[in-house]
């Protein structure tokens, strides 16, 4: 046994006979089979069974990687049919073009509305004004909230499986 290894060692390592190293820094194939051509029968056997059996592990695997992502693709799929996504694609389709606009100018007068604001509180008249509006913001939160929740966490053990 010591003497096939012995035999296998200097086979691999004879610097006359290197074989031409590819692009990817493996030697070609054609070349790597001229060069076992040289060696005995018994060295090429079992560098062709040992080069078989890392074939089969690499496929293997891209067949095992294959399957997690299906999986993950079809988690995925689901968590975006589910009743959560649905209510948040609601939403999103409920925000129209007229309404992005207002909250435009609504944004670009920031400075006007804090002022005010600190006027109100001042003269503590700000629960009268913005109560109302403040209960229907709050009341649409609270319905949509355990959707948007879930939804997240679906989303969060998806991205966990992909690390």
């Amino acid at each position: 046994m010591a003497m096939a290894q012995e035999e296998i060692h200097v086979a691999l390592h004879e610097e006359s006979q290197a074989p031409t190293i590819g692009h990817s820094g493996i030697p070609e194939p054609a070349e790597l089979e001229t060069q076992l051509a040289l060696q005995s029968d018994w060295v090429q056997k079992n560098i062709k069974h040992l080069l078989y059996q890392e074939y089969a592990r690499s496929f293997k695997n891209v067949v095992g990687q294959w399957a997690v992502f299906r999986e993950i693709m079809s988690n995925l799929v689901a968590v975006n049919q589910s009743p959560e996504a649905e209510a948040f694609w609601q939403l999103v389709r409920e925000i129209h073009p007229t309404r992005m606009a207002s909250s435009k100018k609504l944004a670009d007068s920031i400075d006007k509305e804090t002022s005010e604001l600190k006027e109100l509180i001042t003269n503590q008249d700000f629960t009268r004004r913005f109560g109302a509006k403040a209960t229907d913001g709050a009341q649409k939160y609270k319905e949509l909230q355990p959707k948007l929740l879930k939804l997240w966490s679906k989303y969060e053990e998806e991205a966990a499986k992909c690390e």
